[in-house]
């Protein structure tokens, strides 16, 4: 462990990056070993904040597909991580969320029930049961495996529903 040197009030005055005073410095300190310390979810120490919150991130996606995690005909609009995650954790969320439901969903389409194990990658598809322009969440409970062919079968399904009711609207307003 390496000791922290501070800087005398001269080099203080002096440096370009000074940004905090030296108690906000001490209080964020503190607060940044209160959250790299211990991990609540695994107990171990985390270098960096990032970690924390990745962790965050498995452990919300191992609770959502405890007990199976099966998929519901009506979808749900909760979401796996929320709204305030950081991109790069968002997107290594939903590699590992999609990768889990395939392998949940045995390797199945949920539409034909062709066997994907044996296809290209490219031909497994994890759909939305609830859009997600319907308020649809990344929750697994929303999401179940369809080929390539019964993805674009539900998608242009929804296309449709949603120019008929667009329709609709507009003639109501009329």
């Amino acid at each position: 462990m390496r000791a922290i040197r501070f800087c005398d009030e001269q080099e203080e005055a002096l440096c370009a990056h000074r940004g905090w005073d030296h108690q906000t410095y001490l209080d964020v300190c503190k607060v940044r070993s209160q959250l790299t310390d211990r991990c609540p979810h695994c107990e171990g120490r985390h270098r960096t904040l990032e970690q924390v919150l990745r962790c965050n991130v498995d452990k919300a996606l191992e609770k959502a597909l405890a007990n199976g995690g099966r998929w519901s005909p009506s979808g749900t609009t909760t979401s796996l991580v929320g709204d305030d995650v950081l991109e790069n954790l968002r997107a290594g969320a939903w590699r590992k969320l999609r990768k889990r439901v395939v392998e949940r969903d045995g390797h199945h389409c949920q539409g034909c029930g062709r066997d994907l194990s044996q296809l290209p990658p490219w031909f497994t598809e994890v759909h939305h049961v609830l859009p997600r322009v319907r308020g649809g969440g990344d929750h697994p409970a929303n999401l179940k495996t369809l080929c390539i062919v019964c993805h674009r079968l539900e998608t242009e399904k929804l296309q449709w529903q949603l120019m008929w009711e667009s329709g609709r609207d507009a003639k109501q307003e009329g």
